[in-house]
Formats: structure tokens, C-alpha cells, sequence
């Protein structure tokens, strides 16, 4: 009874900050709507929004969706309503999973944790939208439609397919290296979600989904005359065997590095877990868990505060983030979930880590940390 009243005092203390926070957060969103331009990052954006720009970056194009818009309603964004686009998009992809939400056994904690990452989300780089939000929909809406796919029947697996063809095709004019990640993973995807392996089968399917996405790209082709999706998809190779920061050995390395270190603090939020939550354990086990977490957490900051860009509170939430990610897997009961949402859910904490590709941005920096602390909540 005792331990039940903590609980319920715990909860509900924690579900009144979490809606206080919610509502400052709200109060300031709509306050800085109209306030204040950041020429560097936003100021681009906004070039690429408006539809006289002349884009003359020959790997991010996704100015083409706003001069396509354009050309259909003759409507011109400012930064008001690029500011309310991107809050917009990410509230719809909540709605979407309102579905899920209902049907599962969410607390209302559960339920403010679930308002607070649309914020965080909302928080990640510049106010307006960015070829960054947009990757991070797409990514999100494409794992969402493989929940679909793998619950319909065999023709709705087809349209579910083509859609996340779709998809891919389109993060091509933002991100062309994680556009092509994408593609791969329709076909692992499809391929281990067959009842039955038929070559002929697996062949036509595939060559149904390389089919829509190429013609997503030769759509825009024929009504933008100066895009050339060969052009693109040439250059993007070119520019990855460069060295320097686009270097595709060194983007391998920069997620490589980024994964392990997102796993070093899981372990640690892990044993946090453990040592919190079992009724009983022994005074050896106690302290080798305490040696374990002091040791991986010193292994964490010293290898990272020999880089001069490193800064403890800059990556305070992404340190946060992941220790409690650690600390909530102890909590899984396995056993009880089925292989398909076992599936989905390493596919949402390897979906940061795809958004990634085609970054030179460190994962774990500022930037990167408030995106990932959104997927994770």
C-alpha cells in the first residue's frame, strides 16, 4: 500500500511538471513566432523555400517541393508560416500513431513523456523547416507505413511497398546517400517478410519498387528541366570519395562511433536499473556494478573531453537520453513482445542513426542530441 501511494504521488507530481513544461514551451513557441531570423541556417532555408531562388547546391534540392507548390496554388512561405510548417508535420506524424496510442496501455506519464519529445523534436536546429525535419518526417513516416505493411494482406503489402518507394525517392532531393539507404532497406524489408521465397516474385517486386522510385524522380526531371537525377546521383558518389568531411570512410566512422557510444550509456542506465529495482542484491554485486558504471562513464567523458568541441551541458540531453533509454530496456519484458514489434523497435533506435547519413554533423553534439532525445521519448 505504502510503496503504491509513492508511486501514485510520484506520478502524479511528475505529470505536473511535464504539463508545466508543455505550456512554457507552448507560451514561448508562440510568442518567438514572429521574433528574430537566423541568417545562417534558417536564412538558407528560406532561400530554398522561395520559389525565384536559384539553387545552385547540386545535392540537396528539396527547394523543388516548395517550387512545385508554387506552381500549383501560388503560394509564397515566409518564415511565420515555414516556422508553423515544421511544428505541423511533426504534430501529424503524433496524430498518426494516436491510433497505437489508444489501443495501448499508456499512463497518462507515458502520455505528457509522448507531448514533450513532439517539442523536443520541434526544438531540433532552427525554428523553420529544414532539409534535417524533413529527412527525420520521412524517416518516421517510412518505418510507420512498414508497421502497416506487415499487418495487411498480400496486395496491401504491394501498395505499402510502393509507398515507401515514394518515400525514398523524395529524401532524395534532400538527403540523396540516405534516399539510397532507404531503397536497400524496402528490399531487405519485403524480402524477409515473405511467407514464401518465389525468385519470380521477389524479382518483379523489386523491380515494381525501382520502378516508382525512379519515376518520382523522372517526374520532377520533366517539369524542373535544370534537375538531372543522374547528375545528382553522380555527383554524390564523386563527393564521397573526396577526402575531408563528406569522405565516406569517415561518415562510416562518425555512426559507427556514435552507435557505440549511445550503447556504452545504455549499459550504464541498464545496470542503473538493475541496481534500483531488484529486491535484493549482494553487497559484491553492488559494488562490481558500481565499478562498472564509474568506469564506462570515465571511458565516456575522458575519450570525449579530449575533444576541445565537447561541452557537458551541450550534451547533457543526449548523455540524459540515453542512459535513461538504457534504464527503461531493463523493463521489457521480451518474452512478451511479439517479433514484429521486437523489429520495430530496434528499427526506431537505428532510425536516428540512418537520419544520420549523409551528415557531417557528430551525432552526439547539439544539434544532433535534441533530435534523438525526440525518437527515443
Amino acid at each position: 500500500m505504502i510503496i503504491n501511494k509513492i508511486h501514485f504521488n510520484l506520478n502524479r507530481w511528475a505529470v505536473t511538471i511535464l504539463i508545466l513544461f508543455v505550456v512554457i514551451i507552448l507560451t514561448i513557441l508562440f510568442w518567438s513566432i514572429n521574433k528574430g531570423i537566423d541568417l545562417s541556417d534558417e536564412g538558407l532555408h528560406f532561400a530554398f523555400s522561395n520559389p525565384n531562388t536559384i539553387n545552385n547546391n547540386g545535392l540537396v534540392n528539396y527547394d523543388l517541393f516548395f517550387k512545385i507548390l508554387y506552381k500549383i496554388t501560388k503560394f509564397e512561405f515566409s518564415i511565420i508560416s515555414l516556422r508553423l510548417l515544421k511544428l505541423s508535420s511533426l504534430v501529424l506524424l503524433f496524430v498518426l500513431g494516436l491510433p497505437f496510442f489508444r489501443r495501448s496501455n499508456f499512463s497518462v506519464l507515458d502520455k505528457s513523456f509522448l507531448a514533450v519529445a513532439i517539442f523536443s523534436c520541434y526544438t531540433y536546429l532552427t525554428q523553420s523547416l529544414s532539409y534535417n525535419t524533413i529527412s527525420f518526417v520521412l524517416v518516421l513516416s517510412y518505418i510507420y507505413m512498414y508497421t502497416n505493411f506487415q499487418k495487411s494482406s498480400a496486395f496491401r503489402q504491394y501498395l505499402w511497398s510502393l509507398l515507401m518507394a515514394v518515400l525514398s525517392s523524395l529524401c532524395f532531393f534532400v538527403k540523396p546517400p540516405l534516399s539510397l539507404v532507404l531503397l536497400g532497406m524496402i528490399f531487405v524489408l519485403t524480402t524477409i517478410s515473405l511467407s514464401e521465397f518465389k525468385w519470380k516474385d521477389v524479382i518483379f517486386k523489386f523491380s515494381l519498387i525501382l520502378l516508382v522510385y525512379v519515376s518520382v524522380q523522372m517526374v520532377f526531371q520533366i517539369i524542373f528541366s535544370d534537375y538531372a537525377f543522374l547528375t545528382v546521383l553522380k555527383d554524390s558518389l564523386e563527393i564521397s570519395t573526396y577526402y575531408g568531411a563528406y569522405d565516406k570512410s569517415i561518415l562510416i566512422k562518425r555512426i559507427v562511433a556514435s552507435f557505440k557510444w549511445v550503447f556504452i550509456l545504455n549499459i550504464v542506465g541498464y545496470i542503473a536499473a538493475y541496481l534500483l529495482n531488484k529486491a535484493t542484491v549482494t553487497l559484491k554485486a553492488k559494488v562490481i556494478s558500481l565499478m562498472a558504471i564509474a568506469v564506462l562513464l570515465a571511458y565516456f567523458f575522458v575519450s570525449h573531453r579530449s575533444s576541445n568541441e565537447f561541452d557537458v551541458f551541450q550534451y547533457g540531453l543526449m548523455i540524459t537520453a540515453s542512459i535513461a533509454i538504457g534504464f527503461f530496456i531493463y523493463f521489457i519484458k521480451v518474452q512478451e513482445c511479439s517479433w514484429h514489434n521486437r523489429f520495430i523497435i530496434i528499427l526506431l533506435f537505428l532510425a536516428p542513426f540512418i537520419c544520420t547519413i549523409g551528415s557531417n554533423v557528430y551525432f552526439l553534439e547539439q544539434a544532433n542530441n535534441i533530435f534523438f532525445s525526440g525518437f527515443y521519448f
